[in-house]
């Protein structure tokens, strides 16, 4: 049985500009092993074991970007629900002692919310808390309420440059 010659093979033009002018004229029975065997050294072992190297890495870089997009994602998650439960807290301690309830209405008393709202902020010093009324005024302001009046009842004097820095 003859073999093939590569000229009646049907190749892409591509293809066909790589490979050597005496495999396609068929040479004999030769020219095709010689052009699988040209062919398997296009892709030789070596090249393999160099392209996993230089994937591998890439692949593990990729899962690994995934991995934190979780991560983070379920760190805000956990942020978020943390702030939540933070706000009932204050909720119920402004509901417990800054409200008077009159006949119908259940009034809030900016009076006893605002200390309130400053005792409860205290114990983290970046919390920021505001109280807003249903109007959208704003209330009381944790913030603000650190450095307005001191325990006396008078105004503090504003603060000099020397005392800022």
């Amino acid at each position: 049985m003859s073999r093939p010659v590569l000229s009646s093979l049907p190749l892409p033009a591509r293809l066909r500009r790589l490979i050597p002018r005496r495999w396609m004229r068929g040479e004999g029975e030769k020219a095709v092993a010689e052009f699988m065997e040209y062919r398997a050294r296009l892709v030789s072992p070596l090249m393999r074991r160099i392209l996993l190297v230089n994937t591998v890495p890439l692949g593990l870089l990729a899962l690994t970007l995934l991995y934190l997009t979780q991560f983070q994602n379920s760190l805000l998650e956990a942020e978020v629900s943390a702030l939540r439960e933070q706000a009932r807290i204050y909720a119920g301690a402004l509901g417990q002692s800054a409200v008077t309830l009159s006949h119908h209405d259940v009034t809030l008393e900016p009076g006893l919310a605002r200390p309130l709202l400053v005792r409860l902020t205290e114990p983290s010093p970046s919390a920021h808390a505001r109280l807003f009324a249903p109007d959208g005024q704003v209330v009381a302001d944790s913030r603000v309420e650190q450095n307005a009046t001191p325990a006396g009842g008078k105004k503090a004097a504003p603060p000099t440059p020397e005392e800022e820095e």
